[in-house]
């Protein structure tokens, strides 16, 4: 849990004083995936960890690595989302993050997985 604690602090540490939702998500963005550049960590929680501790616990570290942030940040910049929606918007943008840090940890050119983060949730946000 410790290493997925690190991340949300990260991401809760930069974007902590921003009052613009869509800001936060950019500076939120970048502050994840500087935390997950860290080696091997985004192999140990997005690859190891789901098949060492099974999907329930994993899934309570994705939690901790910044998906209910992600989730607060949503629901400020998507107010008439209903919860069901918010849930899943925020479900799918949180895979998509997490898969994109896996791509980039195993070699992947960081920039356009970046830049494709922006476009989901540029889409997802307009």
């Amino acid at each position: 849990g410790a290493e997925a604690e690190v991340i949300g602090i990260a991401i809760d540490e930069a974007t902590r004083a921003i009052e613009d939702p869509q800001e936060a998500m950019v500076v939120g963005t970048h502050a994840y995936f500087a935390a997950m550049a860290v080696p091997g960590r985004a192999k140990l929680l997005l690859r190891d960890a789901p098949s060492v501790l099974g999907h329930e616990e994993a899934l309570a570290l994705t939690k901790q690595a910044g998906s209910e942030g992600l989730k607060e940040g949503l629901r400020e910049a998507l107010p008439a989302l209903s919860e069901a929606d918010l849930a899943a918007l925020t479900n799918v943008l949180s895979a998509a993050f997490d898969r994109a840090a896996l791509e980039i940890a195993e070699g992947a050119e960081r920039g356009a997985y970046v830049n494709a983060m922006f476009a989901l949730i540029c889409k997802a946000m307009a």
